[in-house]
């Protein structure tokens, strides 16, 4: 519990364009720890990738900046993200 808590503070710390933000976080009655955060609108590249087959090169590179740009901003602020997902 008391990793979560020092994870959630800090990444509610974190605010760029291209991070979900964490808005709050807390414990529920029963002991479940929980998250608010952004809601994110929009298709996986998983449903991409199964609806069109191969996706074009210059997609992936801008998704991958944009990526790569929140995690440098972590970083710079002193954060490692240990479960980046796709």
């Amino acid at each position: 519990m008391k990793r979560f808590q020092q994870e959630a503070r800090t990444a509610s710390q974190i605010k760029h364009p291209n991070l979900v933000e964490v808005h709050d976080f807390d414990v529920f009655g029963g002991g479940q720890p929980y998250l608010v955060m952004d809601l994110v609108q929009g298709v996986t590249l998983s449903a991409v990738v199964k609806a069109g087959g191969a996706v074009p090169v210059d997609y992936v590179v801008n998704l991958c900046l944009q990526r790569w740009f929140g995690l440098m901003y972590a970083h710079e602020k002193g954060v490692i993200h240990r479960d980046i997902k796709p």
